[in-house]
Parts: structure tokens; C-alpha cells; sequence
């Protein structure tokens, strides 16, 4: 239950609480970090690196759009939130 309590956090987190002020930064700089720059060095944050996993892979692999990184962000995070549950439901062995 706690799995899936954390999931469903990280489902909001990422569907509300992503869509603040700074997504656009976010995506930007996962973006410049796909070309080469180097994050504190090149390009100022003040978030944490995890932060632009996801807006780098996906520039990496299809350029800069912010409709598929911000689709890829809802999208991953749900099914790891179904993945957790899953885990959640399975029987201990």
C-alpha cells in the first residue's frame, strides 16, 4: 500500500506540480545539456541534476519538443506508478 501511496505522489507530482514556472527551464536546459553544456558550469540551476534526466533523454532522441517531453514525463511516471502497484499486489514468495 505505501508503494502505491508513493506512486500516486509521484503521478501528481509530476502532473501538476511539473507544469510550475520553471518547466519550461527544465526542458530548456535538458535541451542544452543534450548539445553538450554542462550543467552549473555552462548553464546556471538551481534544481537538482535528476531533474533533467527526462527532457535530455528526450532531446537526445528527438530533438527539442516540449509536447513529448511533457508527454513522456506524465507517461513514464504513470507507469511507473502502475509498475508499483503491480509490485505492490504481488504475493510474497
Amino acid at each position: 500500500m505505501a508503494a502505491l501511496a508513493i506512486g500516486l505522489l509521484i503521478l501528481w507530482r509530476t502532473a501538476f506540480i511539473e507544469s510550475h514556472w520553471d518547466e519550461d527551464a527544465g526542458m530548456a536546459i535538458g535541451w542544452l545539456l543534450s548539445k553538450g553544456w554542462r550543467l552549473y558550469s555552462d548553464v546556471f540551476s538551481h534544481h537538482m541534476p535528476l531533474d533533467y534526466i527526462p527532457s535530455w533523454a528526450i532531446s537526445c532522441l528527438f530533438g527539442p519538443s516540449q509536447a513529448l517531453c511533457r508527454a513522456f514525463m506524465i507517461g513514464g511516471w504513470a507507469l511507473l506508478c502502475c509498475g508499483l502497484w503491480r509490485l505492490e499486489k504481488t504475493p510474497a514468495i
